[in-house]
């Protein structure tokens, strides 16, 4: 116990390495290029699938527990030299016990970086879809793969045919550059082009929306035949576009005034949310029952269109970066303590640091070869990982900070013992969370086990 007690202390006051420089409107930034990212490409067809009555009421739920839960982080972290989300937790759960601070951190590890890795992963393939939507020549020999199984990538403008895997590594190589910075601060101004490339994709998708001429054969007041599952795919989904959470107390931790962390939170969520209600309503709105996730592939492969991927494949990129060197700082801060602060040590530094991310990279890279249908399979984890990280835990965390005697709770965290109605909110927030992870689970599983017995998933070199 007494080893485990000074394990969680070391974790819990790790201070940043170098002086925090961010300033809020960057931080909303790092969290908007986050979090925008492949996922609103897909809510057309998420409010295809839940209908426009509820998707609106559920993005409204979605959106305020979004906001809470990162205002929740930042007001539990405040400004303690906490950088990572694991810190915060153990910090959170060693005022029940420090065993409890010891389980919580280890729990927040093993959700939050495997979900990381399988987030670099869908992103490396989204990077690698972009470059076909560009690139690739269409194949018009074999039009019988229903699209259930295979919705190929290509361009009527593409100038060469290689195999999926070619550009999987071409995927890699691009990325590579990218991944050798060693703080958030230092991909500041990346993140504002992260944020500059994604917008720019939105407004081209709502502008070919708004003067379309299509004509589909499922108009939106006509609803297709729905399943439950349909709507709890459409929630995840949702859900989806939100998941980012794990990454905040990290950009908090590098802001000049984290005290400034809730204007990044507001401001950042606003924009999230008013790009996904135009891209989500305006999409399902124009292509009706027809529309795919991503949307861009309803769109005209035109040179506009070479130029809206072209745009994606940027952004995509910059999320990886954020999201890898997350990752690599906390492998490093734990295989060598200490290796991050400043001192003589750059190129050891230097070479420990690409010898991590290179090799998350390329791991990433071969999970995205050798796994099958794997973003439906990442819908089983991020079921997990977005309910729990993004929704139910900061409740969790914000009633565990807040568990000791008011006297306590006022020295240590400024605020009076919590009410008994900010108590039941944050309880049902976590059950409501919860059953939306379990649901998620078992539909996308669902979705897997439909795909398997349908489609030839053999690994094609």
């Amino acid at each position: 116990m007494a080893e485990e007690t000074k394990a969680l202390l070391v974790n819990e006051h790790q201070t940043v390495h170098r002086a925090a420089s961010t300033s809020w409107p960057t931080s909303a930034s790092l969290i908007v290029a986050n979090m925008l990212g492949a996922g609103v490409l897909g809510l057309p067809n998420a409010v295809k699938g839940m209908g426009i009555t509820t998707s609106i009421i559920l993005m409204v739920i979605v959106t305020t527990m979004s906001i809470y839960g990162g205002l929740l982080l930042g007001w539990v972290r405040d400004t303690r030299p906490i950088r990572t989300y694991a810190d915060l937790a153990s910090h959170c759960g060693a005022r029940i016990s420090a065993a409890a601070g010891v389980r919580w951190r280890q729990f927040v590890v093993v959700v939050a970086y495997s979900y990381i890795i399988g987030a670099c992963t869908i992103y490396l393939t989204t990077v690698k879809i972009s470059y076909m939507e560009i690139f690739q020549k269409c194949d018009t020999s074999n039009t019988t793969i229903a699209a259930v199984c295979d919705q190929p990538a290509c361009s009527s403008m593409g100038v060469t045919s290689l195999s999926s895997t070619a550009w999987l590594c071409i995927s890699v190589l691009s990325v590579f550059p990218l991944i050798h910075f060693r703080s958030l601060s230092d991909a500041g101004f990346v993140s504002y082009v992260g944020v500059l490339t994604i917008a720019i994709v939105n407004v081209i998708i709502v502008v070919r929306c708004v003067i379309s001429d299509v004509k589909h054969d499922q108009p939106p007041e006509r609803p297709y035949d729905r399943s439950f599952r349909d709507v709890i795919n459409g929630l995840t989904s949702l859900a989806f576009a939100y998941g980012g959470h794990v990454l905040m107390p990290d950009i908090q931790s590098e802001m000049k005034d984290p005290m400034q962390f809730p204007k990044a939170v507001w401001f950042s969520q606003f924009f999230l949310f008013l790009n996904y209600a135009l891209v989500g309503y305006l999409g399902y709105l124009t292509f009706g029952g027809s529309v795919t996730a991503p949307i861009t592939m309803n769109l005209p492969h035109d040179g506009l269109g070479v130029f809206t991927n072209v745009c994606l494949l940027l952004h995509v990129m910059v999320a990886y970066c954020i999201n890898s060197t997350v990752l690599t700082r906390a492998i490093c801060d734990s295989v060598w303590p200490g290796l991050l602060g400043t001192g003589p040590r750059a190129r050891r530094v230097a070479l420990r640091w690409g010898m991590v991310s290179t090799s998350i990279l390329l791991v990433c890279g071969l999970v995205a070869l050798l796994v099958p249908f794997f973003s439906d399979l990442m819908n089983v984890w991020s079921s997990v990982g977005i309910f729990t990280l993004s929704f139910a835990v900061p409740s969790a965390l914000y009633l565990m900070a807040n568990h000791l005697g008011p006297k306590k709770r006022e020295e240590e965290i400024g605020r009076t013992e919590l009410s008994s109605f900010a108590v039941s909110v944050n309880v049902i927030i976590i059950i409501v969370a919860v059953a939306g992870a379990g649901l998620g689970i078992w539909a996308a599983i669902a979705d897997i086990a439909d795909k398997w017995s349908q489609c030839d998933f053999s690994l094609k070199f």
